[in-house]
């Protein structure tokens, strides 16, 4: 008999007792095949206990590793989160810089912080994000002034951007696709999550700075259609063959740039389509602001929206499309719309009183960021 006793995933042999070799009441051949079966008996367990010893080390060692690489992958995805998140606020503390620097035409890269008030400069302790606010119970440590309460709101609303857009962009960084070219794909996922991440921080300040001054900087506005552009660009390096072409659905035989000699009917490549398509949907969209600011002039004999609406709708027009674009001017048009009505009802407004229209369509900006393209398959699908 084999006793066997099971210790750490490994099996310890305790004790053997074997029958006696030579019984006086057995005949010598049956004592003979006794002892043959018996050993027999005895390497067949024997060989089963090494192949499952085999099969558990094999389990346990792929139990491990994988319970290695989740771990890991956990954590690492949780460093990631806290890094954007924390990120955004060093972001959204220089965003309140600019906001308070920009519309007066003061150097943003120039001079520490100070407070308005009394203009003593802060101390570098009293101007960590949203810990410093909560600490000085948001007042001045020298004059006691109030600090506004827009300090805070940008930091936390720009940190929360980046916690989302940076859980995306892990997201797709780690995307696998075994039918296609895995490289491809990934990278433009991430050039346009990295799009939709710089458009969302440049239209949480575009819309604080033109609700409390009416103004939209060019340096925001200009530079973001720069940017949105260039990222676009980008996005047409990485598409994959064939993707976005443009055909005449006829035979023809036409040169296109970028795809050698075509026997058949394209028309223009992927990478053409997407940039002139781009060119022409932020041409498209200023010029369609700018007919609204000439009609409304005509009409009314002053002015009724600003260049920095123009500019603006242009810049996300720049990130997105045309049909984001408009989705933005939609979403925009209707919020102004029902704020104006409320204030109105509550005796805050008249018809002549001048709306941060630029807010409100930095709010369309940004609603088309997160859900744009989801709302507008929604809204083609209830025209088919």
């Amino acid at each position: 008999m084999i006793v066997f006793d099971r210790q750490d995933d490994s099996l310890r042999m305790l004790r053997v007792q074997q029958k006696p070799a030579f019984r006086e009441s057995e005949p010598y051949s049956d004592q003979r095949k006794n002892r043959t079966q018996s050993q027999s008996d005895h390497t067949e367990h024997t060989l089963h206990i090494s192949k499952c010893m085999a099969s558990r080390g094999i389990r346990a060692f792929a139990r491990a590793s994988h319970e290695s690489t989740y771990t890991a992958g956990v954590e690492l995805s949780s460093l990631v989160l806290i890094g954007s998140f924390v990120l955004g606020l060093l972001l959204g503390s220089f965003m309140n810089v600019c906001i308070s620097r920009l519309p007066v035409g003061e150097s943003v890269i120039g001079g520490r912080s100070m407070c308005r008030s009394c203009g003593k400069t802060v101390r570098w302790y009293d101007n960590i994000p949203l810990l410093s606010w909560v600490i000085l119970r948001a007042r001045c440590r020298d004059c006691k002034a109030a600090i506004s309460w827009r300090y805070p709101a940008v930091e936390l609303a720009t940190a929360l951007w980046f916690l989302r857009s940076g859980s995306i962009l892990w997201r797709d960084w780690n995307f696998t696709c075994d039918f296609c070219n895995q490289y491809q794909i990934q990278t433009n996922r991430v050039i346009l999550d990295l799009a939709v991440l710089a458009a969302g921080y440049l239209l949480i300040g575009l819309m604080v700075m033109d609700w409390q001054t009416h103004t939209l900087p060019d340096s925001f506005t200009l530079s973001g259609i720069v940017l949105g552009f260039a990222l676009t660009c980008v996005h047409a390096m990485y598409l994959a063959p064939g993707e976005g072409e443009i055909h005449l659905h006829r035979q023809v035989k036409l040169n296109s740039a970028g795809a050698g000699r075509s026997t058949g009917d394209l028309f223009i490549t992927g990478p053409e389509a997407v940039v002139l398509g781009r060119v022409v949907a932020v041409a498209g969209a200023m010029l369609l602001l700018l007919l609204f600011h000439w009609g409304y002039k005509a009409l009314r004999k002053r002015e009724g929206m600003g260049m920095g609406d123009v500019k603006l709708l242009g810049m996300i027009a720049a990130f997105f499309g045309w049909w984001p674009a408009v989705l933005a001017l939609f979403v925009g048009t209707i919020t102004a719309t029902a704020f104006a009505v409320i204030q109105m009802a509550r005796g805050r407004a008249d018809r002549l009183t001048e709306l941060p229209y630029g807010s409100f369509l930095a709010i369309g900006g940004l609603i088309t960021a997160m859900a744009g393209p989801m709302l507008i398959e929604w809204y083609a699908g209830l025209l088919r």
